[in-house]
């Protein structure tokens, strides 16, 4: 996974042209390699995960610049909801349910 990375931090050395092949053939040596995985059930599972055509839709932020690599902005955006649940031990009073549904309706744009 570390290869793929390396190039979308070069990318300015890249032609269009050049990056784009650069990515899927960076893209096809992992699939390849995760798709033949050892004897082990994390493996098995990995290999689960990326086989048929889904597979490619995990590499869409290399070619999407609308599209982040991981979760973190998404995963931030509700955080202090999540931390919320956890202080209030997931309590259901009506006042806190309405509070957060006008934020995750008004201000938590996923």
């Amino acid at each position: 996974m570390k290869k793929l990375f390396e190039p979308l931090h070069k990318k300015a050395d890249y032609t269009a042209k050049g990056f784009e092949q650069r990515m899927e053939s960076i893209k096809q040596g992992f699939l390849k390699q995760v798709r033949r995985p050892p004897d082990h059930k994390l493996a098995r599972k990995l290999k689960k995960r990326f086989k048929g055509k889904k597979a490619h839709n995990y590499f869409v932020f290399l070619t999407d610049p609308n599209v982040e690599p991981t979760n973190n902005g998404t995963e931030q955006a509700i955080r202090y909801l999540v931390i919320d649940r956890y202080v209030t031990q997931g309590t259901r009073w009506p006042e806190r349910h309405a509070l957060v549904r006008t934020s995750l309706d008004g201000g938590c744009h996923l």
